[in-house]
């Protein structure tokens, strides 16, 4: 009697053991599965990664690491610029940097969808290009941008602020070229048309311009800034 009571006790401790330990294969086949999905999810997010770099948007989220990578892929992208009205600027002072106007702001720069360009995308832009060219356009009424014929000085330049804080001015920038001078003859409605040649690609682009020649009752001025184009 007793033994058979023993080997029931055994029994029921062999089927114990038995349904704790596929409880337990249980658990582990389920973390496994979790921890699969996981690695499947990571090597899903890795692929959509990868495929970003290698055919970029051009966008916040994906973008092209220079502006040839860009229009090879997308041909169809229009270039980006960003203007401002033709205006008096009461109340400002000439030869303040235009960020310091009331209504001013250092230039940003945005990509086709109207998206801002990340600080790493303009770095990657500059770190794989030698050199960088950009356009300044300055709509002027009685009102000099680059040169004043009727003097023949450049006193009432403009100034700009590049990207690498460096200010870009006539007596210190060679690269700095008038395509178009209307302005000059301080009379009536015109536009200059300025080119940025840098022989760096930090330079560019140019985030700040400061007027000097602007205040009296028949002035005002405005401008467009142009795209900016890294090569080499």
């Amino acid at each position: 009697m007793h033994s058979s009571v023993d080997g029931a006790t055994i029994e029921e401790e062999e089927e114990w053991m038995q349904g704790d330990q596929a409880k337990q294969d249980g658990w582990m086949k389920e973390k496994e599965g979790q921890g699969m999905e996981e690695v499947f999810a990571s090597l899903s997010s890795m692929k959509v990664d990868v495929e970003g770099l290698r055919n970029p948007l051009g966008t916040y989220h994906s973008p092209a690491r220079t502006c040839k990578e860009l229009w090879l892929l997308h041909p169809e992208l229009p270039n980006g610029t960003l203007s401002v009205k033709l205006a008096a600027w009461k109340g400002e002072n000439p030869g303040t940097w235009y960020s310091k106007f009331r209504k001013g702001k250092q230039f940003s720069y945005s990509g086709s969808d109207g998206v801002p360009i990340h600080i790493v995308q303009l770095n990657f832009l500059k770190l794989l290009s030698a050199t960088a060219k950009q356009t300044f356009t300055y709509y002027c009424l009685n009102s000099a941008a680059w040169l004043h014929a009727a003097a023949y000085s450049h006193e009432h330049a403009l100034r700009f602020r590049g990207s690498n804080g460096e200010e870009l001015t006539h007596e210190n920038t060679h690269y700095i070229n008038a395509l178009y001078d209307g302005c000059q003859t301080r009379s009536g409605q015109e536009r200059t048309e300025l080119e940025f040649d840098a022989p760096l690609s930090n330079t560019l682009p140019i985030i700040d311009v400061a007027v000097s020649d602007f205040g009296k009752g028949n002035q005002k001025f405005g401008f467009q800034v142009g795209p900016v184009c890294y090569n080499g």
